[in-house]
């Protein structure tokens, strides 16, 4: 008899990666509200962007970044 492997039991999925993005996500979406709530004239011409530059990017009008972070369990990273 011939068993399978933990592998062949396993389907290949990418859960722990998409679960990684939703907590980017999540605190992206909770710095630019920060931002926002700071100055809220200062920073309306700012862009943010995900994934790119680093796990998430503030970005000026002319796409220079305003800041980079990178995100890990134990929070973020500038």
């Amino acid at each position: 008899m011939c068993e399978e492997s933990a592998e062949e039991k396993s389907p290949h999925t990418a859960i722990t990666s998409w679960s990684g993005f939703v907590y980017q996500g999540k605190v992206a979406l909770y710095h630019s509200l920060k931002l926002i709530l700071e100055d809220i004239q200062g920073c309306s011409n700012y862009k943010l962007q995900l994934d790119s530059l680093e796990d998430f990017a503030i970005l000026d009008e002319d796409d220079n970044p305003i800041s980079l972070h990178q995100v890990n369990a134990g929070g973020v990273r500038s």
